[in-house]
């Protein structure tokens, strides 16, 4: 007896790309490339350590502080500190600015193609510098809208982030601004340090790695912002996150919102 051939479910929230979640970009970027021409929505969030101004501010207490790795007008490394990095942290500059090419790049095929985006980084993040990131919010009908992630539930410091888009619902739904550096506009109460952590005069660790997963409350508006793009679409979207972080927090969200499990 023959059994009648039952379709494939279409999946509506792709699998999240991060290294740490067995997706590598570069190494499977055919099939990264595929999806993202696929979705209708596709976010992406490229690794930000080394594009950070973090070391350009000075920490007291530290006498040879990290020099920085780029600037304004050497986006992709400043040439004479390049020629001083080792391999490894050369290979890891290098490949930073590989993602954050990439994303750009993708963002600006999605919207010459008529499909949705975002690219979120910090504010004055010096990626913003690159040609391709310029080129892109330079185009009609591309949004750059700054938010602080203290105004969403769950962050507790003031950091200032930018989601560079082409939807009008997702920048009313996330470009929420703390209007006070010290206390925070949503809960009152003071921010978390950015202090750096040292030790016997050097910089071990900068805070700014402690905020690499969006906060709940981004995720459940930018979750909203997608339901109110999209409420008036006469198909099932698809939504696609690249450098979504080991939990993916945002394709968790975008994924309770259609019925589907990452």
């Amino acid at each position: 007896m023959n059994r009648p051939v039952v379709a494939a479910k279409r999946k509506r929230v792709f699998e999240p790309w991060d290294i740490l979640r067995g997706r590598d970009v570069f190494a499977q970027r055919d099939l990264l490339l595929k999806e993202s021409d696929s979705a209708d929505l596709s976010h992406w969030a490229p690794n930000c350590s080394s594009f950070s101004r973090a070391r350009e501010r000075p920490i007291p207490g530290v006498r040879f502080p990290p020099k920085p790795l780029r600037s304004v007008t050497y986006p992709e490394g400043i040439p004479e500190v390049l020629s001083r990095l080792n391999p490894s942290k050369r290979r890891k500059l290098d490949d930073d600015t590989a993602m954050a090419k990439l994303s750009a790049e993708r963002c600006i095929k999605a919207r010459t193609q008529g499909r949705s985006f975002s690219l979120e980084h910090p504010l004055n993040s010096l990626a913003r510098n690159l040609p391709s990131w310029k080129r892109l919010e330079s185009l009609q009908g591309v949004h750059v809208t700054p938010y602080h992630a203290c105004m969403f539930e769950g962050g507790e410091r003031r950091k200032a982030q930018v989601l560079i888009h082409n939807s009008v619902a997702l920048g009313s739904a996330i470009g929420k601004v703390c209007l006070d550096s010290h206390r925070c506009s949503r809960t009152g109460k003071p921010h978390k340090s950015w202090k750096p952590k040292v030790s016997r005069g050097q910089v071990v660790s900068f805070t700014t790695g402690e905020e690499r997963e969006y906060p709940e409350g981004f995720c459940s508006a930018y979750a909203a912002g997608v339901q109110q793009s999209f409420k008036h679409s006469s198909s099932e979207f698809t939504f696609l996150e690249v450098f979504s972080g080991p939990n993916a927090p945002l394709s968790q969200a975008v994924g309770r919102l259609v019925g589907e499990k990452c």
